[in-house]
């Protein structure tokens, strides 16, 4: 079965090439705006609804600033094509931005002024649309549905290019559905059309998709006739297709145990995929060309593979997760529009019952009085758990999205190279090798397993602090002995300006967490040869210790985002390329807020990055 992700890659990368057919260059059309300027006619609105599509081949978000225009424009001329026509952009760079939700929003209003319009093409592409958005989710069914009723409006309109894609749609649909056959015909049906359209692009879409079926059905002549055909087409050569192809030759020749075939094929359709960033094809290539070299007994290239697939595999699901969660955010926007419905419905009810007890106004005031009463009560009641439920959920969200990719990753890694070892294949030299690497994966595992820990402990509700006299600069030398080793690696030069009668009034663990995170980031993105300064300024109520560092510093969005995103959304690897799991700094605004400390960030990006930390003074008054 097609992996879920390649639906969502596929209809990512070739959309635009299906729903902007020949647009005009952008620098013309914008051109045409500066001179003309924004005048109230259709002309003003087709240039901005152009311009929007342009736009939303780059997934740029000037393409809603020129929507919106073209939909101000158009309803104050109630001019149905371009509100048609700016919805249905809108719905296509939502759909490409993975807003669900908001993609079908705009689709549905693009569907009720292109019926009002008549406008049959617009109908048609509305409908693949939905279709793709299903199928997207995993939806299969509804996606079939809204393919089909493309392929009927644009029969009508006999458009071939775009029958071939919904057949092609289709083929896939079928395919993860595991009905091969059906799949078969709708492709092969998608390859016939899209030679007649003169479509080159998707007859290698076609060709290469039946070569993969072929494939998973062990037709493996078959499916190297579809490969080749590809490859070998020289009217048309597409980088997205020729890497498909030749990992698809690959997987052929590892199954016919061709392995240096294999490895040759796999290596070409990786450079490709490198070439084009391509993701799923640098897994898909790495995955072939490892197993081919385990067949051939070259442990040290098939560990390196290895190593590469594992890497894609773990960013491809960790996209996918993000995919499904925007899965659930759809189907609960689709539960409370269903919510919505039958509560304009239930209005509409009282509305009419109102009219037929007119006679008895004043008893029905209060009855109704009494109902909204209640009414908003069971509301702000259900509101309330709802985001109870919703911060629960996340959390647990949170904690398992962390634990599935950050943890993952190195312990197949670990597990891989111990089979290796256990093979009794490797000599020395290559042992030697392989612990080292070891030692670095079990390392950086431990430190990820401590603060997920800490963090998973900090957010269960019998979590209390333990106020007590604390010496700041004890607790700063305890906290940067552990990090020794870490700076003379780096040769990074720790300065601590310590200061006397320096008590605060803290839990001492809690402090610990809070400055181990902050020097173990300051050690992680200073470069070799850098310094790391602490000192400090005591007032009458509170000390303050700053840790300043001449490292690479944040730019003003990340410093923005600091407190408010975990795992991947905000973590980033080191200068020498440290990895972290993005929940460190959770760790200390949780501890700075139970400790009724505070913290300043201030960052330069290239000059490095300060953290001020002040926390209350230990006297007499806090004791008691």
């Amino acid at each position: 079965m097609f992996p879920r992700f390649f639906l969502i890659l596929y209809a990512t990368t070739f959309f635009p090439l299906l729903l902007y057919p020949r647009q005009q260059k952008l620098p013309d059309l914008l051109n045409k705006w500066n001179n003309n300027g924004l005048k109230a006619d259709t002309t003003t609105i087709n240039l901005l609804n152009s311009i929007a599509g342009n736009y939303a081949l780059k997934v740029s978000d000037s393409t809603f600033f020129y929507a919106e225009k073209a939909l101000n424009l158009s309803n104050k001329l109630k001019y149905h094509k371009g509100l048609s026509t700016a919805y249905v952009t809108v719905a296509k760079i939502h759909y490409k931005l993975g807003n669900y939700d908001l993609s079908i929003k705009a689709a549905h209003s693009s569907l009720k002024n292109a019926t009002k319009d008549n406008d049959i093409a617009t109908i048609a592409d509305i409908h693949n649309i939905l279709g793709l958005i299903y199928m997207a989710q995993g939806d299969i069914d509804p996606s079939l549905a809204e393919f089909k009723r493309a392929i009927i409006v644009n029969t009508e309109i006999k458009n071939y290019s775009r029958l071939s894609m919904n057949y092609f749609n289709i083929g896939l649909s079928y395919f993860e559905k595991r009905m091969l056959d059906s799949a078969v015909t709708y492709l092969v049906n998608a390859k016939n059309l899209s030679m007649r359209a003169k479509d080159n692009n998707m007859l290698a879409m076609s060709d290469n998709r039946l070569g993969e079926i072929y494939l998973q059905m062990g037709r493996t002549k078959k499916a190297v006739s579809y490969f080749n055909t590809v490859i070998k087409n020289k009217k048309y050569q597409n980088d997205w297709e020729n890497t498909f192809a030749y990992t698809g030759l690959a997987k052929c020749f590892y199954n016919t145990k061709n392995y240096n075939l294999a490895v040759t094929n796999g290596q070409t359709g990786l450079r490709i995929a490198k070439k084009i960033k391509a993701k799923w094809d640098i897994e898909q290539a790495s995955k072939v060309i490892h197993e081919a070299y385990a067949a051939l007994g070259d442990h040290r290239q098939a560990y390196d593979f290895l190593k590469l697939e594992k890497q894609y595999s773990d960013s491809l699901l960790s996209e996918t997760k993000d995919k499904e969660i925007s899965t659930i955010n759809l189907r609960q926007k689709e539960s409370e529009n269903q919510v919505l419905l039958k509560q304009n419905q239930l209005v509409s009810q009282e509305n009419k019952i109102r009219g037929l007890i007119l006679i008895a106004a004043c008893l029905g005031c209060i009855f109704l009085g009494t109902m909204v009463v209640l009414g908003v009560r069971n509301t702000n009641k259900n509101k309330r758990l709802a985001q109870e439920l919703h911060g629960i959920n996340a959390t647990k969200d949170q904690l398992f999205s962390i634990i599935s990719h950050d943890l993952r990753a190195p312990l197949a890694s670990i597990l891989s190279a111990l089979n290796l070892v256990k093979s009794g294949d490797l000599d020395l030299d290559e042992q030697e090798y392989l612990f080292n690497k070891l030692f670095e994966q079990v390392s950086a595992t431990s430190s990820m397993l401590d603060n997920l820990l800490l963090w998973a402990n900090s957010q269960q509700s019998g979590n209390f602090v333990k106020l007590s006299k604390v010496d700041l600069p004890n607790t700063v030398d305890d906290v940067s002995s552990i990090f020794l080793n870490a700076a003379l690696d780096k040769k990074i030069t720790i300065s601590h300006i310590r200061i006397d009668n320096a008590a605060i009034h803290a839990d001492q663990d809690q402090v610990k967490i809070i400055l181990r995170n902050i020097i173990a980031n300051a050690i992680k993105f200073t470069p070799e040869n850098g310094t790391i300064k602490i000192s400090y300024n005591q007032y009458a109520s509170s000390i303050i210790v700053i840790i300043q560092d001449n490292g690479v510093g944040m730019s003003t969005s990340k410093l923005g985002n600091l407190f408010t995103k975990a795992g991947k959304d905000i973590s980033t690897r080191g200068t020498k390329d440290e990895k972290g799991i993005g929940i460190g700094l959770l760790l200390v605004k949780r501890f700075i807020a139970q400790n009724k400390a505070k913290l300043q960030i201030s960052s330069t990006e290239g000059i490095g990055t300060t953290f001020v930390l002040e926390f209350p003074l230990f006297n007499s008054k806090s004791v008691s």
